[in-house]
């Protein structure tokens, strides 16, 4: 569930150039059919590895490289090279050029924002969270997915229901228009972030013992949010922008 919501928090730059909703509906479709049967082939790949390696081995990278000669691993895994390229400069750069151009938009365009994102990421060594499959699921998954799961929570709760899938297009490029909330910030939305990590951290960071908060990680911080912040929306309408 944390990988999907960085696709749905990236989804409204992946879908900007689209005809209209309709296209973007039917383009999302097939998602949930794709994630399925990738799922079931991770299944029966765990399945495999079993049988050839007497182990439970969950890195596709190194079940091939302990199962398969040099020289079939090579051909094995250029597809995988190409694929986690591939969807890292679309899926993990072109958001993040979008949103630090948004900063600066006068002197950062799309492309420059790209770059300054790619530097980010080489700074602070993102490849380290490879380092291990299980690392990189539980550690870095969990943590940033409960993050992801509040933030996504009040998107879809303000559009969706607060809003009801209507929005002021011009009142968007205008810097005092009906969305600039308080001095250009959201303060329901920052609440209702706030309220939902500080209580889905603490078990994920085993400070306290709370079972199913610890189960749920990313859909507990996506409820909370959620419910938060149409309550506050609801007895605090003058910062919702509606």
């Amino acid at each position: 569930m944390s990988s999907w919501l960085t696709m749905a928090i990236s989804m409204p730059d992946l879908t900007r150039f689209a005809a209209n909703q309709r296209s973007k509906i039917i383009g999302q479709l097939v998602l949930p059919f794709g994630y399925l049967s990738i799922g079931f082939l991770g299944v029966m790949g765990s399945v495999m590895g079993i049988h050839l390696a007497n182990a439970v081995v969950i890195d596709p990278v190194l079940l091939t490289l302990i199962t398969q000669s040099p020289i079939l691993s090579t051909l094995l895994l250029l597809p995988l090279l190409i694929e986690t390229f591939a969807v890292n400069t679309l899926v993990n750069l072109l958001p993040p050029g979008y949103d630090i151009s948004n900063l600066y938009p006068k002197r950062i365009t799309w492309f420059k924002g790209v770059m300054i994102a790619i530097i980010v990421g080489l700074a602070i060594g993102a490849w380290s969270f490879l380092g291990s499959a299980y690392g990189f699921m539980v550690n870095w998954l969990e943590t940033y997915g409960v993050a992801l799961g509040a933030i996504v929570a009040v998107n879809t709760a303000d559009y969706a229901i607060v809003k009801r899938f209507n929005l002021d297009i011009d009142s968007l490029f205008m810097s005092n228009g009906k969305y600039r909330f308080l001095k250009g910030f959201n303060p329901l939305a920052f609440i209702s972030f706030g309220v939902a990590i500080a209580i889905v951290y603490p078990p994920l960071l085993g400070w306290v013992d709370i079972p199913l908060l610890s189960a749920l990680d990313p859909m507990a911080s996506f409820i909370i949010s959620f419910c938060l912040y149409l309550l506050l929306t609801r007895w605090l309408k003058s910062y919702s922008g509606i």
